[in-house]
């Protein structure tokens, strides 16, 4: 995992749908996760960039 975020820049995706809410509204949605054994996140849209 380190070497993952060393190399690479990690950045939220825009999506036009959510084009609208606010800092707070898209960190509750990309955090959000279901429960389990594990945490498992519901929807993660992220890119990767080579730094």
């Amino acid at each position: 995992m380190t070497m993952l975020v060393s190399q690479y820049s990690i950045e939220i995706k825009d999506e036009p749908q959510f084009a609208d809410e606010t800092f707070e509204e898209r960190k509750a949605r990309v955090l959000a996760s279901k429960p389990g054994l594990t945490t498992t996140p519901i929807r993660v849209p992220l890119t990767f960039k080579k730094r």
